[in-house]
């Protein structure tokens, strides 16, 4: 009787499977490739985003300058500039209210100062036109921005800022500067704007001396 059943079960095909050793371990790695999968995705995206926005802060950048080359004069904005009609031609609401970063934020401009005040105040002009009795404004040489080096930078024409994925200004230093939704405002000469703690604010700087360059070109 044992001989038959023996023969019985050795007669059977054979089914093979994982042990539950190796399905935790075939759990584990597909869980960690997933895992790894995702971060790749996500840091992508991020990494796209960014780009994105240094591309909307170029275009806002070269509009400026096209104004600034047609009128020699830094870009025309009234406090508050808020993106509302009433002043909707001139240079700050023309070039930034249209455009809005990765994340659906507006961009800011930070204006750096003369020796006097604001740039776009009065007749201020970027470089000398002798013809038309235009001179060129001496941006003021003790202003300068901190960047997220730790080094300064002076003469500063203007500041284009993203808040970035936060949606909030990384420093108060320039953040405080926005108000009444404002989306342009100068440099505060007693509280320099620092980015050395920066985290994810996105900006360009463009200093008196680029735009003299590419307007004389």
């Amino acid at each position: 009787m044992k001989s038959k059943y023996y023969q019985y079960f050795s007669s059977q095909p054979k089914i093979f499977g994982f042990t539950l050793l190796e399905l935790a371990i075939t759990i584990t790695v597909v869980g960690f490739l997933i895992g790894v999968g995702m971060l790749s995705w996500t840091t992508m995206m991020k990494a796209r985003k960014i780009a994105y926005t240094k591309s909307i802060l170029n275009q806002a950048k070269n509009c400026l300058i096209t104004r600034i080359i047609s009128t020699n004069q830094f870009p025309l904005y009234t406090f508050p500039s808020n993106c509302n009609a009433t002043h909707s031609n001139e240079d700050i609401n023309f070039c930034l209210c249209p455009l809005k970063d990765a994340w659906g934020n507006q961009i800011y401009y930070l204006e750096g100062l003369s020796n006097s005040g604001c740039l776009h105040e009065s007749t201020n002009y970027v470089t000398d036109n002798p013809p038309a009795g235009q001179h060129r404004t001496s941006i003021n040489s003790q202003i300068y921005i901190t960047n997220p080096q730790g080094k300064k930078i002076y003469d500063i024409a203007f500041i284009l800022i993203s808040k970035g994925e936060d949606k909030t200004f990384d420093s108060p230093s320039y953040g405080n500067l926005f108000t009444s939704d404002s989306i342009a405002a100068c440099i505060n000469p007693s509280n320099l704007p620092n980015f050395s703690q920066n985290k994810d604010d996105i900006f360009i700087i463009i200093t008196g001396k680029e735009l003299q360059s590419i307007y004389n070109n």
